[in-house]
């Protein structure tokens, strides 16, 4: 029986070391090796149709330590939550970009995991251990037991998103409670005092601002009219709000929408109705995206800085890995309004034109 090629064999025959054609043959490092060296392993390869042995080398990788398997690689892991939520699938799917447009000016590589809340530490460390990464940005709202389990296999880790960690995590934060107090107090300022909110109320948005801020103004009675409940698209936002039409119960001046779909949604409804935005009502978004100055009217709206999240998030890492920054930090970025059309004065010494 003719004895299988090594890669013993091919450093003996290329004049290198064993770990420069690990290197080269398994691709743990985009410069592994001068251009030269490794167009003659690879011919080599070829020459002796070399194939890697997966067992022995799982068998290796499995011996050795997270922080050790770091050292073989120079990949940079996005983990997303694989939720069916398609506002948080947007959101985070813009972050995960710009992560990819930063570290395409470095020397690391990018690749994606989409990571379930219900998988086993067993599960997770199967799956890390094929990605073989130096450190990862977690995207979405991971339990803590999943988070602990995704560090331990990783353990230079930014959580970036909507929602806090703990305190023992680097993150980068831009919190959706606060671009709903920034809506409320923009349209406070602008004369608005019966506020309604459109979209889901399980959110931290609806829950930790809207709610006990029109429940102290108002009341809870209040608070029940002015919560308008939909799904997170534009046809449940059209019928939850045409049932408010058709029942002559409007009893509110402006309208925050959770997102982008629902605002489309509520307009059409609007317009179906002879209600003119602003004159009539106010609509708020608290999802900014350039689509949002291409509505009918124009939509105000909150921006949640994404690009800059990623950035900064990305940085953050990389200190992590080059520099040996081990002291946890927490970093919130501002919200910004984006004034448009869909919202007007209505306070009473502000001239209406």
């Amino acid at each position: 029986m003719e004895r299988q090629i090594t890669l013993k064999d091919i450093a003996k025959e290329a004049g290198v070391a064993v770990s420069t054609v690990s290197r080269v043959v398994n691709r743990t490092q985009k410069n592994a090796a001068s251009p030269q060296v490794q167009e003659k392993i690879w011919a080599l390869v070829k020459k002796y149709n070399y194939v890697p042995n997966p067992v022995a080398r799982s068998l290796k990788m499995a011996s050795t330590t997270p922080a050790k398997r770091a050292k073989q690689t120079n990949k940079i892991l996005c983990i997303m939550e694989d939720c069916a939520s398609p506002l948080a699938q947007t959101f985070f799917n813009s972050i995960r970009l710009s992560l990819k447009e930063t570290l395409a000016h470095t020397d690391y590589t990018f690749a994606t995991l989409l990571v379930k809340n219900t998988e086993t530490d067993d599960e997770l460390q199967e799956r890390f251990l094929q990605e073989n990464s130096l450190g990862a940005i977690v995207l979405g709202n991971f339990t803590p037991d999943t988070l602990a389990a995704i560090q331990k296999q990783i353990p230079l880790l930014v959580c970036t998103g909507l929602t806090p960690v703990e305190d023992a995590y680097n993150q980068v934060i831009s919190l959706l409670t606060t671009a709903t107090t920034k809506a409320l107090r923009y349209l406070h300022a602008n004369g608005h005092k019966k506020i309604a909110y459109l979209g889901t109320v399980e959110n931290a948005s609806y829950k930790q601002v809207y709610a006990p801020n029109i429940k102290e103004k108002f009341g809870t009675d209040t608070l029940n009219e002015f919560s308008i409940e939909c799904q997170a698209d534009a046809a449940s936002a059209y019928e939850a709000l045409k049932e408010k039409i058709v029942c002559n119960s409007l009893p509110f001046s402006a309208i925050v929408c959770e997102n982008l779909p629902i605002a489309l949604g509520a307009l059409k409804i609007l317009n179906e109705h002879n209600i003119s935005v602003p004159q009539d009502l106010s609509v708020l978004c608290l999802e900014e995206n350039e689509q949002a100055a291409y509505f009918l009217p124009s939509l105000t709206t909150c921006k949640i800085p994404t690009q800059q999240l990623g950035k900064i998030s990305i940085k953050i890492l990389l200190d992590q890995i080059e520099n040996g920054q081990d002291i946890p930090l927490k970093i919130e970025l501002p919200v910004q309004m984006v004034e448009r059309t869909s919202c007007q004065n209505i306070s009473p010494s502000f001239p209406i034109h």
